[in-house]
């Protein structure tokens, strides 16, 4: 494992040409631990329901859906854990989790089947009570026809940020690039009693694999993103929005950077004005010569405040960056973004497994204004090269003390001289103002001084708190939560 000690600008590289800004404080609060290994996750996310916060861990491994779900109160004390286990059932009669979702009242795990002789494709809620067991029975949310197995077609879920609605989109099985695109919706309370359902058609040409993402506003706005990649391999998404109530035919946008601009990463969310906001960096597909930068610019779209996307250089252009999240403070939405690779290696002797190794390097935030303006671009250097660990290396944002915040993990070396050498790992916090003024590090390290055998911040999803980043660690076999604030 390599690290980069050099110290320049007092703790971080400060690139952009900004001064610091006088310092705010930050404390960390631990809450009680409790013995627990969550399984090696494929996928994770965190959600709020009622008064807690589930960090969800998934996995799909021997014709099973398992889940690890880690369950903290407000106080940071870890509540209950437990592991969920769903078999996939028979050809013709198959069944799985597509995902599980907080509302303000329960937790509820959204179950899936797919009836080929019935020809149902239809979904299930069970709520799981507080100590992460099934309560009895379940509800259908929504269902759809269909003729073959393999394009039964697709659910799409999203959560109102204040989690009082639930959306479920039923993407009907591909006929035809000839026949339009048509969905089926529900528009749930949070006793999961419908307030709207029906069937849309999408506008343009129909295409057959979409990796549609939704995003429910609390006005009931009610936007899908397409994943989809042009010849090229370039990403090419497409932005379907309407509203789940009035149920008026969706209206499309496709996001263009400009000639010889193509998109790398993005990020995207709902804003507190209801309005959706896509964000992150592109390059412009040509051969690099060794050493070159891939990475040159950004880009910002709103729905309401800026239509038309807005595209800008980056202060410092890089080799690769892929954007994390966006957060919002007051007038200014922050793109967070992270110098970050994976490398998979062949496992000699064993045919089809391999290791993985993660870099990551640089944390580049970008602050926007709501018309697409570019004003503010700040990099703090790190480099860690083909390490074997992934989550907890990567940075997340979040606001704290209505701040924009980066917390990260970096070598404390290059916070405290006096360990010139070292390779202990330190969790660091890094505030930045809305007039791009970047506050002086802060190091956690007399906090994590009890974690010097190991710890990992394996869960890096921050939770939905206002002003407060809670977060769970692992230690040897124990998990514990805390919060940032």
């Amino acid at each position: 494992m390599k690290f980069q000690t050099t110290i320049l600008c007092a703790c971080l590289m400060f690139l952009t040409g900004f001064s610091h800004a006088q310092n705010t404080e930050a404390k960390i609060n631990f809450g009680d631990e409790r013995e627990y290994k969550p399984i090696k996750d494929n996928g994770r996310y965190t959600f709020k329901a009622y008064d807690k916060t589930f960090y969800v861990f998934s996995e799909f491994i021997s014709f099973q859906d398992k889940y690890s779900i880690i369950v903290c109160d407000e106080k940071n004390n870890v509540k209950s854990t437990n592991d969920l286990k769903y078999t996939l059932g028979v050809r013709g009669d198959e069944t799985k989790i597509e995902k599980i979702v907080g509302l303000n009242n329960k937790a509820y795990l959204l179950i899936s089947n797919t009836n080929k002789k019935e020809g149902k494709h239809r979904l299930f809620a069970k709520a799981l009570d507080d100590d992460l067991t099934f309560e009895d029975g379940e509800t259908e949310l929504a269902s759809f026809g269909f003729t073959k197995g393999m394009n039964s077609g697709n659910w799409i879920i999203s959560v109102s940020p204040d989690q009082k609605h639930l959306l479920i989109i039923g993407e009907l099985p591909f006929e035809s690039k000839e026949i339009p695109s048509k969905i089926v919706y529900n528009y749930l309370n949070e006793s999961l009693k419908s307030e709207k359902e029906g069937t849309l058609t999408l506008p343009g040409e129909n295409k057959k694999y979409n990796n549609y993402t939704a995003y429910l506003a609390n006005n009931a706005d009610m936007f899908m993103v397409s994943g989809l990649l042009d010849k090229n391999g370039d990403k090419k998404p497409e932005i379907f929005s309407t509203n789940a109530l009035t149920a008026n035919e969706p209206v499309s946008y496709l996001p263009d950077l400009g000639e010889g601009k193509n998109m790398f990463s993005y990020a995207q969310t709902v804003l507190a004005d209801n309005s959706f906001s896509m964000a992150g960096y592109y390059d412009e597909r040509k051969k690099v010569s060794m050493g070159e930068a891939q990475i040159k610019g950004c880009f910002y779209y709103n729905s309401e405040s800026c239509k038309d996307i807005q595209v800008s250089p980056i202060s410092t252009p890089t080799e690769n960056l892929i954007a994390r999240s966006l957060t919002e403070v007051e007038n200014t939405v922050y793109l967070l973004g992270e110098n970050y690779k994976e490398k998979k290696v062949d496992v000699p002797g064993q045919l089809g497994f391999y290791n993985y190794y993660y870099t990551h390097k640089d944390i580049n935030s970008v602050g926007f204004e709501a018309n697409g303006t570019k004003k503010i671009d700040v990099i703090l250097s790190r480099n860690y090269s083909e390490v074997s660990s992934e989550t907890e290396l990567m940075p997340v944002a979040a606001v704290i003390k209505s701040k924009y915040a980066v917390f990260f993990v970096d070598n404390l070396a290059k916070y405290d001289p006096a360990r010139n050498g070292s390779t202990y790992r330190v969790p660091v916090l890094v505030y930045i103002n809305n007039n791009g003024l970047m506050e002086s590090p802060l190091h956690f390290s007399k906090e994590f001084s009890s974690t010097k055998d190991g710890f990992s911040l394996f869960s890096f999803i921050p939770s939905l708190a206002t002003n407060k980043l809670q977060m769970i660690m692992m230690q040897k076999q124990d998990v514990k939560c805390f919060s940032v604030e």
